[in-house]
């Protein structure tokens, strides 16, 4: 990830129960494309990318700032959070 540095921020959370839990996030990319870099990991295939545009993003603040603010995603408790910058 540090070859990523100057083209992403991202944030991912690990939430649920520490048994049965769920990883979400969002990264912010600079340019059109995933860098190689980053889709040349052993998991990336576990991941859904969604592109979206500045508009969706705008109206997905609230959802965005959950995040941020490392607190509970859709009513699960936030077990652990990584921020990438």
């Amino acid at each position: 990830m540090e070859a990523n540095r100057k083209y992403v921020f991202g944030v991912m959370l690990m939430h649920g129960e520490p048994t049965q839990h769920k990883l979400t996030g969002f990264w912010v990319i600079r340019g059109d494309e995933i860098p190689a870099s980053m889709l040349d990991v052993p998991d990336v295939e576990l991941y859904e990318w969604t592109k979206i545009s500045w508009e969706e993003a705008e109206a997905s603040k609230a959802k965005i700032g959950l995040y941020l603010a490392e607190e509970d995603v859709d009513g699960q408790t936030c077990l652990d959070s990584k921020i990438f910058k």
